[in-house]
């Protein structure tokens, strides 16, 4: 691992026939000796994000793990993959239509929507869902959790002499750009910001297609 070295992270969920991935990005700085191991990335990612992930959803779905793989400098890299913390969501009774997601917005230093990120959220519980179809307090503050976590830099992975920090960056594609992993700029997530609306992603409804995740 070296300074600038850019990071996928995957977070994968389940409800029955139905899959939620929330994919991130990290630029790796701060490296020390070689920088720590891809297990080392996997535990400190399944460390900080499960917990208020599962709070943002239902019992009836399921935190199934975390996958890291290096994207860039190109090859891209075999991914490694972290179940440690694998289990059910925590909001009780019924699940909301699997298409319906909470909505975390990215933002950086910069302007317009080439330097924004959105985050859409998998599987809510009805418990969540107000009287007037909008999210209750309680699930924009645990959003809010989540929010937090997915947009703070991981210090210090790793051993000492061999560290490194991950800091979250949105890896944007210039427009009119050719599609190739070079030509995307990194730009550091400065905030974040939980939404008080619900988001839909239409790929995971009742009429799309069967799309079980086997995290593999």
């Amino acid at each position: 691992m070296v300074n600038g070295d850019i990071y996928e992270v995957t977070f994968h969920s389940h409800l029955v026939d139905q899959r939620g991935i929330i994919r991130r990005y990290y630029m790796a700085g701060g490296v020390t000796g070689t920088g720590p191991t891809e297990s080392a990335i996997g535990i400190r990612f399944d460390t900080a994000i499960p917990t208020p992930l599962k709070a943002c959803m239902v019992v009836t779905a399921g935190y199934r793990g975390v996958k890291i793989a290096k994207v860039f400098p190109t090859p891209r890299q075999r991914a490694f993959t972290n179940v440690t913390s694998a289990g059910p969501g925590t909001v009780a009774g019924d699940a909301l239509p699997t298409q319906v997601r909470g909505l975390i917005t990215l933002r950086t230093a910069l302007a317009g929507p080439g330097a924004r990120g959105r985050v859409y959220v998998p599987f809510p519980g009805d418990a969540d869902n107000g009287p007037s179809g909008a999210p209750i307090a309680g699930y924009v503050t645990r959003l809010i959790a989540l929010a937090n976590a997915l947009d703070d830099t991981q210090a210090a992975i790793g051993v000492a002499g061999n560290q490194a920090d991950l800091i979250p960056i949105i890896w944007h594609l210039p427009k009119n750009t050719p599609n190739l992993p070079g030509n995307r700029e990194a730009r550091i997530v400065t905030e974040s910001l939980a939404r008080s609306k619900w988001a839909t992603q239409r790929r995971s409804g009742a009429y799309g297609r069967l799309n079980v995740d086997e995290l593999v």
